[in-house]
């Protein structure tokens, strides 16, 4: 398994290179939608089980994608993102759970109007990252962030996991979930130098604003652990192993972007309060 990760893996990272430093942020904006769009298919899959009820699940997706984009310049995108406060209710769900039957999201109707908010805020969110100046290098620090925590938490899970960390995923470890932070923690404190470093020319106000990027730094590593949960947890509810097939090694496109979809909105919104601050 962990074979066809690495080889999956490899064979993605060129592409989703190419698409965050070479392409506009109007075409990077529409390669995202596809790939949202592919995930919005697996998810309405978690809701229905039925090819016609998913693709007008995934049809309602797609026109409120293109509803943001034709109406954009009427919407403030940072007011739109917070929209994304209505993640406490999976979290309190993931940290609550009990059992399937108890748990809100056995409501296939909260389940399809969370899918429909989470998805569209995070597309939203990777496209107004990607419009900022040094969007390309914004994103790919998020993703080293995400995938160092999920990287540390699966070695320090195998090497010392005994404390489970929840039930909805027997696989996770309390020791991987924090060995998982720690090592986002690091990873995020070379971002942070390195922004000041080449980016801004600003090495003293790292040590200024330090805490508080390390602050958020451990938010991100905590919502993108939820995100992978409440993904469980929807698994769980539909009694499948992964959202599909189409990544080897990985599941489906919802598998990998489980951790981005509470991440996403709430960094774009960092990004754009903040980012004048930090610089």
């Amino acid at each position: 398994m962990l074979k066809y990760r690495i080889l999956t893996a490899c064979l993605l990272i060129p592409f989703v290179l190419m698409g965050i430093f070479f392409l506009s942020s109007e075409h990077f904006t529409l390669m995202a939608a596809f790939i949202f769009l592919g995930a919005s298919y697996e998810w309405g899959q978690l809701c229905f089980k039925n090819n016609y009820i998913t693709i007008a699940f995934c049809s309602v997706f797609a026109l409120l994608m293109f509803g943001y984009h034709y109406f954009s310049h009427l919407l403030s995108a940072d007011i739109v993102l917070l929209g994304s406060a209505f993640w406490i209710v999976p979290l309190l769900s993931v940290i609550t759970f009990q059992s399937e039957k108890t748990t809100l999201f056995q409501s296939k109707t909260l389940r399809v109007l969370s899918g429909l908010l989470f998805l569209l805020l995070a597309w939203i969110g990777l496209s107004e990252i990607h419009a900022q100046p040094l969007g390309g290098f914004l994103i790919i620090s998020l993703f080293l962030l995400i995938w160092s925590a999920d990287t540390f938490a699966y070695f320090v899970g195998r090497a010392w996991g005994k404390t489970k960390l929840s039930p909805i995923s027997p696989g996770k470890s309390l020791q991987g979930a924090v060995g998982g932070i720690a090592g986002s923690l690091v990873v995020g404190g070379l971002i942070y130098v390195a922004w000041h470093m080449f980016a801004l020319s600003s090495l003293p106000t790292v040590l200024n604003h330090f805490p508080l990027w390390l602050l958020f730094v451990s938010l991100i590593s905590v919502l993108s652990i939820a995100g992978d949960l409440f993904e469980s947890l929807l698994k769980r509810i539909s009694g499948v192993k992964d959202s599909g097939k189409l990544l080897p090694g990985h599941g489906g496109l919802l598998d990998r972007i489980d951790s981005l979809l509470p991440t996403l909105p709430l960094y774009a919104i960092f990004i754009a309060y903040w980012g004048p601050v930090l610089a």
